[in-house]
């Protein structure tokens, strides 16, 4: 179950705004992509604004991204039944069930 928790929150929260680049792009436009990231990550007008639309979160770039990726992707198919399970009983609203 912890497991499955840390997969939701991570596809919920953590990993809901990567960046995908196309594998076919040459290693300078994939150098310019990360260089001009960092340097906005690193602007502190950027961090004051975008505290104010999305609120202080941290960002992850290259291995903590990918990391984050593979564990909102990485959904085993138990856990798939388990989550499934989980939505049709326990997450469902009591006003589904015909209780008051």
């Amino acid at each position: 179950q912890f497991e499955i928790w840390k997969t939701l929150l991570a596809a919920g929260f953590s990993a809901q705004k990567i960046i995908f680049i196309p594998k076919s792009v040459d290693e300078d436009t994939l150098d310019a992509y990360r260089n001009g990231l960092r340097r906005i990550l690193e602007d502190k007008n950027f961090e004051e604004a975008a505290s104010v639309q999305l609120g202080r979160y941290s960002h992850h770039l290259d291995a903590q991204a990918r990391r984050l990726k593979d564990l909102a992707i990485g959904v085993s198919a138990q856990q798939r039944r388990e989550i499934g399970l989980w939505l049709i009983t326990d997450a469902l609203p009591t006003w589904t069930s015909g209780a008051e």
